[in-house]
């Protein structure tokens, strides 16, 4: 690891300017940590289980770094986790894997990771606060970096003027970063969701912007937010061509189900009929087009159209 920094509550900072996001605001982010200081990890735990289900497993649910299981994973891989959040994957792989290196940037929610890593006792972890478009590690270092709910977001930079740059810029970082033949796991939304399509919210907190072409995407989100579209994310063709370009081999996509973020089931993307079983026998939900699909998947177009318009996929690169 690289020396640039400076200590902060024991945490290294590698980035001159912190910011905050996340999947709470800042101020209830900051009673949750003042909660763990006063009554400690495990008081803060059982609360949020009562109060916030829906949050606990969002944080503690094992099965959220269930896509491990497409890898041939080895106990004596070192791994990086970029943009860790609160540590879903961090604290999976970190009881199978010899170190793991959880970087945020923001410092919250690294000092959270940080107060985890401690009540778990999970020696084998550092956190640090850093920038995923300027990685302070070493060529060669890694044989797996996690991407997980990243990508998207690394458009949301003033480096680049482009998203698209920023994000390939990412990726040259990740091959860099990475051992010869070690893996980048990618879990990200489709472009081209039917979710989107029928008025979900992309993340640019529109709807329909991941539909439409780019420059209108921009155009739209100025006049509704007063901001650029930044937050892009492609299609399986789109994040293949990506990909490659980058450098890497070996891609493979994977559909997760119900999503990414909880991947109950994880079909190959060319597994049609493990996918028509799942959707038929298994999917939950009760509402009307589920039910509709539930009966139609059986027909190889209907199952084909809806593979690509899949909600998100988890996508495996390696590197030469």
């Amino acid at each position: 690891m690289k020396e640039n920094f400076y200590l902060k509550e024991g945490i290294p900072v590698f980035i001159d300017k912190e910011q905050y996001w996340g999947e709470v605001d800042e101020g209830k982010m900051i009673k949750h940590l003042e909660l763990i200081k006063e009554k400690g990890f495990s008081y803060f735990k059982k609360k949020l289980l009562v109060e916030d289900k829906g949050f606990y497993d969002f944080i503690f649910d094992e099965t959220r770094a269930d896509w491990r299981f497409c890898l041939p994973f080895k106990k004596n891989w070192k791994v990086l986790d970029a943009g860790a959040g609160l540590g879903a994957n961090t604290f999976v792989l970190a009881k199978e894997a010899d170190k793991v290196y959880s970087i945020e940037k923001s410092f919250l929610r690294a000092k959270f990771l940080n107060l985890r890593k401690k009540e778990e006792n999970q020696s084998n972890i550092d956190v640090i606060v850093a920038d995923s478009l300027q990685l302070p590690f070493e060529s060669e270092t890694f044989d797996l970096v996690i991407a997980n709910g990243l990508f998207e977001w690394l458009g949301v930079t003033e480096r680049f003027k482009s998203p698209k740059k920023a994000q390939e810029h990412f990726l040259k970082e990740a091959i860099r970063v990475l051992k010869q033949g070690g893996y980048l796991y990618i879990g990200i939304e489709n472009r081209f969701a039917a979710s989107y399509l029928l008025g979900g919210l992309d993340h640019s907190g529109l709807r329909y912007t991941s539909w439409m072409p780019r420059f209108m995407a921009n155009l739209y989100a100025k006049i509704r937010t007063g901001k650029k579209y930044r937050t892009y994310t492609y299609s399986r063709s789109g994040y293949g061509k990506i990909l490659k370009k980058a450098g890497f081999k070996n891609i493979e996509f994977y559909l997760p189900l119900p999503g990414y973020n909880a991947p109950r089931h994880i079909i190959s993307y060319n597994h049609f009929e493990g996918l028509k079983f799942i959707v038929a026998n298994i999917m939950g939900g009760l509402n009307f087009r589920k039910k509709i699909l539930k009966k139609i998947i059986r027909f190889p177009f209907v199952a084909r159209v809806w593979r690509i318009m899949f909600f998100s996929f988890d996508i495996f690169a390696q590197k030469p």
